[in-house]
C-alpha cells in the first residue's frame, strides 16, 4: 500500500510540474506575441485615420501633461494585437464628424487601454491647450448596443464648449434646469468625483427632471456630454425617450442647434446615423421589479 502511495504521489507531482511548465511556456508564447505583433496589422489603419481627418492618433510613445500628475493619472497602453480593432471601433465613431470639422478642433486622439483620475476610472478626458482629447479604448465603437462606447462624443462636447462659448450659452442652458436646482459642483467634478456618484444609466425620475442620468447632475459641463454622447451616437431609442420627458427633448434641441451652428451637425441639426435601441442597463431598469442601479 505505502509503495502505491507513493507511486501515486510521484506520478501526482510529474502531472503537477508538467501542468506549470506548460503554463509557463503559454505565458510566454502570448508574451511574444503580444510584443512582436507586426505593426503591418494597424498601421496602414492608423495611416489612414490620419489622412482622412488631419490629425495624429496615438497608441503608444505618449506625452501627458503635467496636470495629469495633480490627478494621480494612471494609465495603460493598449496592446499592439488589439490596436486594429480599436482603430476600427475609433473609425465608427470619428464618421460621425464631417472630415474638416475634426481637423479643425483636434490636433491629437490618444486610445489607451485603461485610464484612472484620481482613483476612479476614466473614460476619457481632454487637454485643451494641445488640442487633445485621451480616450479608454472601451468607450469606443458606438454602435447602439454598448452603453458606454460614446466616449469620443462626450469628450468632444467639453472641447466645442471652450472652443465656442458665445454658442454654448451656460446660462441659457441652466435656464432649462428644474427651479432652485444647484449642480453640485461649480466647475471640474475630476477632483472631487466619487464612485457612488458615476450613475451612468439614469431611471425616470432623473430623466423627468431634464438629466440624462446622475452624472450630469454633478456640474454643467457633465450635463451637457451626457447630452451630446446620446446626440452624436443617433440612439433611436432616445428620441422615444424624450417624447416621454418633455425636459430631455428641450435640452437635446438647445443641443442640437449649438452643434449645427458649430458645423458639427448639418444645418437641421439631426444626427448623420441612427443606431439601434436600448442597451441592457435600460431594459432592466424598465423591469417592474428593477431598481436604480448605479456604476
Amino acid at each position: 500500500m505505502k509503495s502505491n502511495a507513493s507511486s501515486i504521489r510521484r506520478i501526482g507531482l510529474r502531472v503537477g510540474v508538467a501542468i506549470v511548465l506548460a503554463a509557463a511556456l503559454l505565458a510566454g508564447l502570448f508574451a511574444g506575441a503580444v510584443r512582436f505583433w507586426p505593426e503591418s496589422h494597424w498601421q496602414p489603419r492608423l495611416a489612414e485615420l490620419e489622412e482622412t481627418y488631419g490629425i495624429g492618433i496615438l497608441l503608444q510613445d505618449i506625452d501627458f501633461p503635467p496636470s495629469f500628475r495633480a490627478q494621480r493619472a494612471r494609465y495603460r497602453l493598449t496592446l499592439p494585437f488589439e490596436r486594429a480593432s480599436v482603430l476600427d471601433r475609433l473609425a465608427l465613431d470619428l464618421s460621425r464628424y464631417p472630415p474638416d470639422f475634426v481637423r479643425s478642433h483636434l490636433r491629437d486622439i490618444v486610445i489607451l487601454r485603461s485610464l484612472e483620475l484620481n482613483g476612479l476610472p476614466y473614460g476619457g478626458t481632454y487637454d485643451l491647450r494641445a488640442g487633445r482629447i485621451y480616450l479608454d479604448a472601451a468607450w469606443l465603437g458606438d454602435d447602439g448596443t454598448q452603453p458606454e462606447a460614446m466616449g469620443l462624443h462626450h469628450e468632444f462636447s467639453s472641447v466645442l464648449m471652450h472652443r465656442y462659448p458665445e454658442v454654448f450659452r451656460r446660462d441659457v442652458w441652466a435656464g432649462l434646469n428644474p427651479d432652485g436646482f444647484r449642480y453640485r459642483f461649480g466647475a471640474s467634478s475630476a477632483a472631487n468625483l466619487r464612485t457612488d456618484q458615476l450613475d451612468l444609466i439614469g431611471d425616470p425620475d432623473i430623466w423627468e427632471q431634464g438629466f440624462v442620468c446622475g452624472y450630469g447632475r454633478l456640474t454643467l459641463e457633465d450635463d451637457i456630454n451626457t447630452y451630446a454622447q446620446h446626440l452624436m451616437a443617433g440612439r433611436l431609442h432616445w428620441r422615444e425617450r424624450a417624447e416621454r420627458h418633455p425636459a430631455l427633448a428641450a435640452k437635446m434641441d438647445l443641443l442640437k442647434s449649438w452643434y449645427a451652428a458649430t458645423g458639427a451637425l448639418p444645418p437641421d441639426g439631426n444626427p448623420i446615423v441612427d443606431t439601434p435601441g436600448a442597451n441592457l442597463q435600460e431594459s432592466r431598469l424598465q423591469s417592474p421589479t428593477a431598481l436604480p442601479s448605479t456604476l
